[in-house]
């Protein structure tokens, strides 16, 4: 029996708690806002469902929702486990407060639920006209297709009824009396299901911490959820005619034979791809036998986990590939990038010399990354340019970055492609350019810092800081916005007419990377223009 008064669980706490912290809590729309950022701060059902609509943190921006929520210290997030319902709605005014009440509601008719979730808070807030409410509606995020997707079981599409009411236990051969219970065909999809979903948690943790791969994240996420979507069809059908979401009402951890058997490797990984292809083939051989005894249910059921298996087959692939020499490159790159403090753009019409001999002087002078900046070439010209700047900057120990174009970074060899906010997205592009290489993004506001693009970019431009010849803009970031940069944790670089005469009231604002352009390759002798600038940079 599900207590009345549910715990809230830890996401659905820190995200309320962080909403509080904003300062929007005496205004109901505002404060909705708030809920709707917070679920794209972590990992969550409510997040996903979102971006499944096409939503983002920008959208949700658009409407004037400013993101005021800092991240909770580890030490407060030990806090959130044990905080209740009923005490986090006597901490709130009535509007919030109603939310949280709508949610508890929500969350005790939902039998599946263990406390009251990130779906429940979506589908509360949907409950209340706000403006974000009906953006989100607006989008096809309703309170009734959050509650038929995730929450209440009479509103989810028809189950598929298991046909042997979880009597198909093997018999006794002396007696003809079956078995304790926890048998049968219900115990091996409970156990499959169980190991494949935490080996796809495995690999997307090590897609998320050590492979840095945003795009592979994703597909193991979706993945992850393809699979509980088809558990939660299963229903079994016990002898008194009662529905129940019974792989678990069958499960005999205590009486499992199978616990207390360990394989010799079990206990061994030589190094981290190993634990990748064990927990690949685990996900793989766990889909397999939930094709097999699905048979026995449906045959529709068995064909989806056919196709789930055939996917992490590619997945497996794709991480042992990147795994071994293209991680070892991306991981090379990104430390490059890391320490670099200085890219000059090349663009041939900009230059005071011959673009080549500019390049050359720039790579003398000690740059550390040379982007290729060339929009009125035709591709052949383009490409050709790129493969003999990847060539020249490998030999110097430089990063070689193409300015817009995907395909011709792949085609190039160049070590990553950078992104202005009218480009692909960072995930499409990685879909080109491969998981080893980098990709940068032009940011010019705060905003534009906070979406889903800028997480996923290795390192990212901010600007513009000052008017520049080169490229022209309505507004100005300014310096101002290279303060308000300075909690990026990843590589960032400023930015927009830098040069010698001004490059200390850049490095005044805390900065240590900038990307230029004119200052260096309309100079007369660029490789005494770098070094004046990578001294100022270095001292920062």
């Amino acid at each position: 029996m599900i207590p009345e008064d549910l715990l809230l669980t830890p996401f659905a706490t820190r995200t309320l708690r962080r909403a509080v912290d904003s300062g929007q809590i005496d205004n109901l729309a505002e404060f909705a806002g708030q809920l709707v950022l917070g679920f794209f701060d972590e990992e969550s059902v409510a997040g996903c469902f979102l971006e499944s609509a096409g939503l983002s943190r920008e959208t949700i921006c658009s409407i004037g929702v400013s993101h005021k929520m800092d991240s909770l210290t580890g030490a407060d997030q030990q806090l959130t486990s044990e905080v209740s319902a009923a005490v986090m709605i006597q901490g709130l005014p009535d509007g919030p407060g109603r939310i949280v009440a709508e949610a508890r509601r929500i969350a005790c008719e939902d039998i599946r639920a263990e406390g009251i979730s990130s779906q429940h808070l979506l589908a509360a807030m949907l409950q209340f006209n706000t403006p974000i409410s009906r953006l989100l509606e607006q989008n096809g995020v309703t309170s009734e297709w959050v509650l038929q997707s995730c929450v209440r079981p009479e509103l989810s599409p028809e189950p598929i009824a298991v046909p042997f009411a979880l009597d198909e236990r093997p018999k006794d051969k002396l007696s003809n009396k079956s078995v304790p219970a926890g048998s049968g065909p219900a115990r091996v999809l409970d156990a499959c299901m169980n190991r494949a979903r935490e080996g796809l948690r495995v690999l997307e943790d090590y897609a998320r911490f050590i492979m840095d791969d945003g795009g592979l994240v994703r597909v193991l996420k979706d993945l992850r959820h393809s699979l509980t979507a088809v558990e939660r069809k299963l229903v079994i059908i016990p002898t008194d005619g009662a529905d129940l979401f019974a792989l678990v009402a069958d499960r005999d951890v205590a009486g499992d034979t199978g616990t207390c058997v360990t394989g010799s490797q079990e206990q061994v990984r030589g190094e981290s791809l190993d634990v990748v292809h064990a927990n690949a083939r685990r996900v793989q051989e766990s889909l397999r036998s939930l094709e097999e005894f699905s048979k026995l249910i449906h045959p529709a059921l068995s064909a989806e986990m056919k196709q789930l298996r055939y996917q992490m087959y590619e997945v497996h692939q794709r991480m042992l590939l990147t795994g071994a020499a293209e991680h070892d490159a991306f991981a090379d790159r990104r430390e490059r990038l890391r320490a670099a403090h200085l890219c000059v753009l090349i663009s041939e019409d900009g230059c005071r010399r011959p673009w080549k001999q500019v390049v050359e002087s720039c790579l003398i002078g000690g740059a550390d990354i040379i982007q290729l900046r060339e929009k009125d070439l035709d591709d052949r010209e383009v490409l050709a340019r790129a493969r003999w700047l990847s060539q020249a900057c490998r030999a110097a120990g430089a990063l070689c970055i193409i300015n817009d174009r995907p395909d011709i970074t792949h085609l190039s060899g160049a070590d990553g492609v950078h992104l202005g906010q009218h480009d692909c997205s960072v995930s499409d592009a990685r879909r080109l350019i491969g998981p080893d290489r980098l990709i940068g993004l032009s940011t010019h506001n705060i905003r534009d810092i906070e979406t889903a693009d800028a997480q996923s970019a290795d390192y990212l431009g901010v600007g513009p800081v000052f008017s520049s010849v080169t490229k022209e803009f309505d507004v100005l970031a300014g310096l101002e916005f290279l303060r308000r940069a300075g909690d990026v944790t990843k590589p960032w670089f400023a930015i927009g007419g830098i040069g010698q005469h001004n490059i200390h009231e850049v490095t005044e604002t805390g900065a240590s990377r900038v990307a230029v352009s004119s200052a260096v390759i309309s100079a007369e002798r660029p490789e005494c223009v770098v070094p004046a600038l990578l001294e100022q940079l270095v001292a920062v």
